[in-house]
């Protein structure tokens, strides 16, 4: 692992490709997971939230690992957020 500054253009997209893929995996799984069980617009709602902080993620991390715990932890986040979506839906406010 280099720090990048004499990587070619070619060696920069390779190593981003590879952030992307390690951060999208976890996300991809949750969102296919979702939908697996029946949960259309929901797993297509994770798919784009997650998507987006895929995408912040890879270009923000500097090595695949990081990259791999930070899609881990998105993932964790949006099920958290689908937790809390839930109560709030079936515990309404009187």
């Amino acid at each position: 692992m280099s720090d990048g500054l004499l990587d070619t253009r070619r060696e920069r997209a390779v190593a981003l490709g590879r952030k992307l893929g390690l951060a999208a995996a976890p996300v991809a799984l949750r969102a296919a997971f979702v939908g697996a069980t029946g949960g259309g617009p929901i797993a297509a709602a994770v798919g784009i939230v997650g998507g987006i902080a895929v995408l912040m993620l890879a270009t923000s991390v500097r090595t695949p690992r990081g990259a791999l715990v930070g899609g881990l932890v998105t993932t964790a986040v949006l099920v958290l957020m689908l937790m809390a979506v839930h109560w709030l839906v079936t515990h309404p406010i009187e």
